[in-house]
């Protein structure tokens, strides 16, 4: 039976996920920081005196969580509908037993980071502010080909669950990096670029250096997806180790 969660079902919720709570950092973070009564997010679980699947919804995204690999496509697709849900994410295992017409599935490794095992010269790097937030996602979302949302980007950033660290030439963003679902002890980084005509420099490393260095001074485990095996070495390096496959859905447009 799947039904909806509330503030009741936070501990019951909490048990679950922090089995694997790094993999689960999207899903702790959004419990955390905005709770059971956003008009952003909505939380569902397949219970049947245990918890067999969770379906988290934040904004347009949908994040599934099922330890024995059970899912309702029926109510995904629901969801979908309802929501109109553009990305979906989960275990790689997961993902695979879900069909949708106009989606595309993306692979990836699943890696995190508890200590910097290298220093990196970090001069030129900062953290932007929300009133850098529009030129920020432009960026990025034109080198990614993506629509990153300004608006759960700002929630998120307001709810300080988000930081955005860049490097700059003649007041121009070049590189950058920008974590997201952080919570008190979990932090993911997302979207690491670098535009072209600058890249092979080691910018990307001074940005993700910089930010890790900060999350982990913070006590923060940092999580991290990744696909190219070129970036693999540089997050090997800095001491990322793998930890899971992870997958998502992404609509088409």
């Amino acid at each position: 039976m799947i039904r909806k969660c509330t503030e009741k079902d936070r501990t019951l919720l909490n048990d679950y996920l922090y089995q694997r709570k790094e993999l689960n950092v999207f899903l702790i973070s959004d419990i955390q920081n905005f709770g059971f009564n956003d008009e952003n997010l909505e939380i569902f679980i397949d219970y049947d005196n245990k918890i067999n699947t969770i379906y988290l919804k934040f904004f347009k995204n949908l994040c599934v969580v099922s330890y024995v690999n059970i899912i309702n496509l029926e109510f995904i697709k629901q969801m979908v509908e309802k929501y109109s849900i553009i990305g979906i994410s989960g275990e790689k295992s997961l993902i695979n037993l879900i069909e949708l017409e106009n989606f595309k599935v993306s692979n990836f490794y699943f890696a995190a980071l508890d200590k910097l095992n290298i220093e990196v010269d970090s001069s030129g790097v900062s953290e932007i502010n929300l009133d850098e937030l529009k030129e920020y996602l432009e960026i990025s979302n034109k080198v990614f080909n993506s629509q990153s949302s300004f608006e759960s980007a700002k929630a998120e950033l307001e709810k300080n669950s988000k930081h955005i660290f860049v490097y700059k030439e003649n007041g121009k963003i070049i590189s950058g990096v920008s974590s997201s679902a952080e919570s008190k002890e979990l932090a993911i980084l997302m979207g690491v670029f670098t535009i072209e005509g600058y890249r092979r420099k080691g910018l990307a490393q001074k940005c993700v250096s910089a930010i890790c260095d900060k999350l982990i001074r913070e006590g923060k485990t940092v999580c991290l997806f990744y696909d190219n095996p070129n970036a693999a070495k540089l997050y090997e390096k800095l001491g990322f180790k793998f930890k899971e496959y992870y997958s998502s859905l992404k609509k088409i447009n």
